[in-house]
């Protein structure tokens, strides 16, 4: 299912969510959905705010570029270099900017907006506008017709990333490869892949798959995903301490001293013989 969602054979449309972890980052999903876009010819606008646009490029200048527009976030977003205004984040601006870049080739075409990356945003402006604009290819009237953004889970809470994901149509979350059984891999896998997709019907599909993004950010699917196996926890060589080793009395008693426990009279407790003195007593009075 992810290889459908990078090529949009499944319709190419709405919010997708990668969601990578410190074992797995996203960066290289993300250009592989970037790359399949420009490969279908399409106008791709990525606001990068995290690495440069030389290595934002590499691997996908090739010839398709001509279609990929850059937004720099990542030199000075808060243009404390220059003496311009801030680069302002709102949806406004966001969308102008878009339009400023089309030219007459291009304006007739749906745009592809990338933010790479959502948690940037999410740390500088409030959630609520954040929403708003991953909302847009939902307008008729929107010239964006897919967004796909990068979130690092693990920068946030729970609630966000739970908001978040709600609003994607597609999430793929990452998760590293555990132990496997011999399997003859022709290229070893980097991540797992579970991708989960909300259809317009409210049918959701979900998938797990093993993947690799190559060179030219291309993607291999693994379809050996059922031999993995759990992974085996490493024995414990430490030795055993026994805590009653060094104490000292004993925590269990001898037959001698259980029947001489049995046989002790403890305060305030009455036997039968007690109780029939005692009744005694009170009838004599």
């Amino acid at each position: 299912m992810l290889s459908e969602v990078i090529t949009g054979s499944e319709g190419g449309e709405g919010f997708v969510l990668i969601k990578d972890c410190v074992q797995c980052g996203g960066r290289g999903l993300l250009k592989s959905f970037i790359k399949a876009a420009l490969l279908r010819n399409e106008t791709v606008h990525v606001f990068e705010f995290e690495i440069s646009q030389e290595e934002m490029y590499s691997g996908l200048t090739d010839g398709t570029s001509s279609s990929l527009v850059f937004h720099n976030g990542y030199t000075d977003p808060l243009n404390w270099i220059s003496n311009e205004k801030p680069f302002d984040f709102s949806i406004q601006s966001i969308k102008s900017q878009i339009d400023q870049s089309k030219d007459k080739e291009s304006e007739a075409k749906n745009v592809i907006l990338v933010l790479d990356s959502l948690s940037w945003l999410l740390h500088h402006i409030p959630i609520t506008d954040v929403c708003q604009l991953l909302q847009e290819p939902k307008r008729k009237e929107s010239t964006v017709k897919r967004i796909i953004a990068l979130m690092h889970s693990e920068l946030h809470d729970q609630g966000i990333v739970g908001s978040v994901s709600h609003m994607a149509n597609t999430v793929v979350t990452l998760s590293p490869i555990p132990e496997f059984t011999t399997v003859n891999w022709e290229v070893d896998p980097y991540a797992i892949g579970e991708t989960v997709q909300r259809k317009k019907s409210g049918k959701v599909n979900r998938e797990e798959e093993c993947y690799t993004v190559q060179k030219d950010f291309s993607l291999i699917i693994h379809h050996d995903l059922h031999n993995r196996k759990q992974a085996i926890p490493k024995p414990d060589n430490t030795a055993q301490v026994d805590p009653a080793a060094n104490l000292t009395f004993n925590l269990r008693l001898s037959e001698e001293e259980r029947h001489a426990k049995e046989r002790l009279s403890l305060p305030f407790t009455f036997s039968e013989k007690n109780q029939k003195m005692d009744w005694e007593s009170i009838v004599g009075s």
